[in-house]
């Protein structure tokens, strides 16, 4: 099978091409060599971090293992208003079978997966922000 990659110099990747290399060896402790790359023993939970930048007193660090922040099936006449929604592994906010949903001032940010998710009918979006969504921004069907 032949894929067209297309290099595109807007988003630098993490691990950049590199012609003859064949993979690339992620998430081993003896190898955090490098600002930005980290470790994460999933048998104790330690997270070992090389900052990309000397880290200051000031700046905040955010680690998540939520899957979703917001999921809900079923919810009738539901609202969300001047909320921030941030910082999930997957789809952050998801929403199955919803109707009259309303988000207003909302913004959805820094998902793993897509921003928001909405299956079902009569919803509205106004005045929102997405970004750093790692999928999709939205995704409506129904």
């Amino acid at each position: 099978t032949i894929y067209n990659v297309t290099l595109s110099s807007k988003t630098k990747p993490q691990y950049p091409w590199t012609q003859g290399c064949r993979f690339y060896a992620l998430n081993a402790l003896l190898l955090l060599d490098t600002p930005g790359e980290y470790f994460l023993d999933r048998d104790s939970g330690d997270l070992f971090f090389y900052p990309p930048a000397p880290l200051l007193k000031s700046d905040e660090i955010f680690v998540s293992f939520l899957q979703n922040i917001v999921h809900a099936s079923g919810a009738n006449h539901t609202s969300f208003i001047d909320l921030t929604f941030a910082y999930s592994r997957s789809t952050a906010v998801a929403f199955h079978g919803i109707s009259n949903l309303s988000l207003q001032n909302v913004t959805i940010a820094n998902s793993g997966g897509g921003c928001l998710q909405i299956s079902g009918s009569t919803s509205s979006i106004t005045n929102s922000i997405l970004h750093g969504c790692g999928g999709y921004g939205i995704q409506i069907s129904g």
